[in-house]
């Protein structure tokens, strides 16, 4: 059995965004696990941050700043800039 926490926050400041996901890559990232990798149907833990834009008239996607994922049991980055 593994323990999941699922978080969705969205902040007006960029750098405060960045900061939570600094901590959570340095802190927590380290010692999360990712569930049946070798499986067609897996669970990756993940952390990222995105610029929302579901405020704005017109509706625009999110774009995926920074995607961090734990593969094998190590944290890599598998996105830079990518709209969601």
């Amino acid at each position: 059995m593994k323990y999941r926490v699922h978080v969705c926050l969205a902040f007006e400041d960029k750098a405060l965004a960045a900061s939570l996901l600094e901590v959570l890559k340095k802190d927590f990232l380290p010692k999360a696990v990712s569930i049946n990798e070798d499986k067609i149907i897996k669970e990756t833990s993940s952390c990222f941050v995105e610029e929302c834009h579901h405020d704005e008239i017109p509706l625009k996607p999110c774009l995926v700043l920074e995607k961090w994922e734990v593969k094998l049991g190590i944290p890599v980055n598998t996105v830079a800039a990518k709209v969601r």
